[in-house]
């Protein structure tokens, strides 16, 4: 008798465990905010071009990639506060929160860091 109720509960579980594996962790909800999650760059701007509206910006070492910004993009300051992009110059700090389309890193929020 006991042998039947301990092989019906193993049946059970392993049921529950077989059930529980066809759901994802975490549901759609999850699947949307990983796809809507930014890609960050950071480092010392190297050039500008106002014209195109890039910057390029290098970190630590030698790796470079260029920034595409546009008029919708949101600009502040790491103490707070909005930041006037026309104001920068090259050495200064960024941090850069976008995605990549086409081959090109778009930013949608640029921090400027102020130097200490």
């Amino acid at each position: 008798m006991k042998r039947i109720l301990v092989l019906l509960l193993i049946a059970v579980f392993a049921a529950i465990g077989l059930a529980a594996q066809d759901q994802p962790a975490g549901g759609e909800k999850e699947k949307k905010v990983s796809a809507a999650k930014l890609e960050r760059w950071s480092g010392g701007i190297l050039r500008m071009d106002t014209e195109g509206s890039t910057l390029t910006v290098r970190r630590k070492g030698s790796i470079e990639k260029i920034i595409h910004y546009s008029s919708a993009t949101a600009w502040t300051k790491k103490a707070g506060g909005a930041a006037d992009p026309s104001t920068l110059k090259e050495g200064d700090r960024l941090v850069c929160f976008g995605k990549t389309e086409g081959g090109k890193f778009v930013a949608t929020k640029i921090i400027v860091q102020t130097p200490k």
